[in-house]
């Protein structure tokens, strides 16, 4: 039997695994609902009880979180407006800086992210905070 981290590099990679590698994702109202009907108390209890192999993530710190001239949107320059649906709410995208670009020059002039917007320093130090499954 393969480990997680086995499963998602064999993925990767190209090559077979013992089985298709799981995610899982779910609001927090809905993964609170599930710690509870499982009977578990940790996140890593549920990953564990349902065969999740989780993919762990890493990413570099922000050094610019919005266009200069649009702080309400991120990096891409969207903007979200939470949307309640009755026991919680997700981000919706309202608006894209794109959306409304009918030219080569309209999509040139965007303010696309660039590399040093991100402080990548951190990377390593993540990794090492990881479980090595």
């Amino acid at each position: 039997m393969m480990t997680s981290r086995e499963r998602w590099l064999a993925l990767f990679g190209g090559r077979s695994s013992d089985r298709l590698p799981t995610d899982y994702w779910a609001t927090a109202e809905f993964h609170a609902q599930l710690k509870n009907h499982l009977g578990v108390a940790t996140d890593d209890e549920v990953w564990e009880t349902l065969g999740i192999d989780r993919p762990w993530a890493v990413a570099p710190r922000a050094r610019l979180a919005h266009p200069p001239d649009d702080p309400q949107a991120d990096r891409w320059g969207v903007r979200r407006a939470a949307v309640d649906y009755g026991s919680g709410h997700y981000g919706e995208a309202v608006h894209h800086p794109l959306a409304r670009c009918e030219t080569v020059a309209d999509i040139e002039r965007f303010r696309w992210p660039e590399p040093d917007d991100l402080d990548f320093s951190g990377i390593a130090a993540q990794l090492d905070a990881r479980p090595r499954q």
